[in-house]
């Protein structure tokens, strides 16, 4: 994604592809069904793999087309991973509970299943909205608000674990939830750019995103099965509340345009000659 945006397209681009990735979300499900109706035993899903696997295949040809940027260093700088992380790069934890809140309020797969296209649909709009903006520097303020306006709308599930708390907490979460990713992604493609020898450090950036992304996703998942570890704990929409309060810590680690990385001396040199 870095290689083929550039800083004054990034956004909108972050935001079409989320508007693309919910949209395959909701065919997706649609389609195989129907494929799989079609067929008896276990022909429709080996028909369906066999275009899923074809469908991957030509995206794989396709993204051969894609022009890459060739790195003008052989080795790979991760002793420099400290430094960045501590100054710029962080990213929220993605949390699997509403799911689990959806099956065990509204207990029928029909009612979740309808929801969830309602919900991927709000998404899809709030996508939209997000692209059709002409300035994404705003990332410390649209952290903050989508931030403030999950952790409310989690704080209603501690009235009650039921139907409308849970619809509640979900549409906001719908609605805010995409703003925050594509202000944090805009922010990490960003920081690529002042980074040293500018772009070079891509691989080591993405090293770095995915460790500790997947980092928090582990913990949030180990709070789970620590502290909820039913379906119908009662810690559960407090280990929501507690996880989106946690988000707040983001804005005091995002700069409110792309941040102020300043590598060590003699980076760029050394970076040079591997």
């Amino acid at each position: 994604m870095y290689d083929v945006t550039s800083e004054r397209n990034r956004g909108r681009f972050l935001a079409l592809n989320l508007i693309v990735f919910n949209s395959a979300g909701l065919a997706g499900p649609a389609l195989s069904g129907l494929l799989i109706g079609q067929f008896e035993g276990l022909q429709g899903y080996i028909v369906t793999f066999a275009v899923a696997f074809a469908m991957f295949a030509l995206a794989s040809a396709f993204s051969l087309k894609i022009g890459a940027l060739k790195p003008r260093h052989r080795a790979y700088y991760l002793k420099y991973a400290g430094g960045m992380m501590k100054r710029n790069l962080f990213q929220g934890i993605m949390l699997f509970l509403p799911n689990i809140l959806l099956y065990q309020t509204y207990g029928r797969e029909d009612w979740v299943g309808l929801l969830t296209v309602l919900f991927a649909l709000i998404t899809i709009g709030t996508a939209f909205t997000v692209s059709r903006r002409k300035s994404h520097d705003r990332v410390r303020s649209d952290v903050f608000w989508s931030s403030l306006f999950v952790a409310a709308a989690s704080c209603v599930l501690l009235i009650d674990v039921a139907w409308w708390t849970v619809l509640v907490f979900m549409v906001v979460f719908s609605i805010f939830n995409p703003l925050t990713i594509n202000s944090l992604n805009v922010y990490y493609y960003r920081l690529m750019d002042v980074l040293p020898l500018k772009g070079q450090f891509r691989i080591e950036s993405v090293v770095i995103r995915e460790l500790f992304l997947n980092i928090g996703r582990v913990l949030s998942i180990y709070a789970l099965i620590v502290f909820a570890d039913r379906p119908d704990s009662a810690a559960l929409p407090v280990v929501l509340v507690a996880a989106s309060l946690l988000q707040f810590a983001i804005v005091g680690l995002v700069g409110g345009k792309g941040g102020s990385f300043r590598p060590a001396a003699g980076a760029d040199n050394e970076a040079l000659k591997g």
